[in-house]
């Protein structure tokens, strides 16, 4: 038995993004944020960036439930991508998804705002996209979420047009789905998309297929570090770039520098060599 001073601290899990996602308007005044709960988080970070990769996070909170933010966005209709962890006494768990919105006026988030009878909108792929490798034995899936679908239902197969598919479930409202033990793990490429459903409507669109690899756990692990990799050296990049340009802008803003040297100071350096050289004679008379 595992004594209570030996026992490994509670892992907490990442929560799913709500709202807003899918690049849906929201007023850049009054920004809406929402989450699952996850079990025993003390309290909630966020970080939102116009970059995906986050190496410069625009915005940074902490808070103890989900909340809005005011007066934190323009309302230019530039993009914005935010993903959220709980945290909890023995430390942060794994980020959520990343989910993306437009921020705009509020006039604008006002009228986007979809009507009390339309259909939900269609989910899209968050992960795994573009062929990333997948644990075949314990594959995660993530998606966008609509509020208004009562259900998912998500495809998996070997072709993008999913005349077979191999697997083939409804999910219920969460942006998340990890399949046990129903894809291999040699490598081949499967394909995958995801449809929204609600009981008083017609389900939205499929989503366009995404691809991924069904692979070990090592080629994801390895796949991971290489993408932390890559968003690592894109910040240190960043960093440089950013000193070069303030160092050329201090550069161009002080005095100018001369190379030359100062009249006044040529003149005492000649009379510095005469002198020396007048008591270098005057020396050598003495010494005769």
């Amino acid at each position: 038995m595992t004594s209570a001073s030996t026992a490994p601290p509670h892992r907490l899990v990442a929560p799913d993004p709500l709202r807003p996602v899918g690049g849906s308007p929201v007023s850049g005044s009054d920004a809406p944020f929402a989450w699952t709960a996850v079990p025993d988080a003390d309290c909630y970070e966020l970080e939102a960036a116009v970059e995906a990769d986050f190496a410069d996070p625009g915005v940074q909170f902490t808070v103890e439930d989900r909340t809005a933010i005011t007066d934190a966005f323009p309302d230019d209709g530039s993009t914005w991508y935010w993903r959220v962890r709980a945290h909890a006494a023995a430390g942060p768990g794994p980020w959520s998804g990343v989910a993306h919105f437009t921020a705009v006026p509020d006039a604008a988030a006002h009228a986007a705002r979809p009507a009390a009878d339309a259909g939900p909108s269609g989910p899209q792929p968050v992960t795994p996209v573009s062929g990333a490798p997948v644990d075949g034995q314990s594959a995660v899936f993530e998606w966008t979420l609509d509020e208004t679908a009562s259900a998912f239902r998500l495809q998996v197969a070997r072709a993008p047009a999913f005349d077979a598919p191999a697997v083939d479930v409804a999910v219920d409202p969460t942006t998340t789905l990890t399949l046990y033990g129903l894809l291999p793990d040699d490598e081949s490429t499967f394909y995958w998309r995801i449809q929204a459903e609600r009981a008083d409507a017609p389900p939205s669109p499929w989503s366009d297929p995404a691809r991924l690899t069904a692979a070990t756990d090592e080629a994801v692990v390895s796949h991971q570090a290489e993408q932390e990799a890559r968003r690592a050296k894109a910040r240190e990049q960043k960093e440089a770039l950013a000193k070069r340009t303030a160092a050329a802008t201090a550069e161009a803003e002080s005095p100018a520098l001369h190379g030359q040297t100062p009249a006044w100071m040529s003149i005492a350096m000649a009379y510095v060599m005469v002198l020396s050289f007048l008591a270098t004679l005057f020396l050598i008379t003495r010494a005769l």
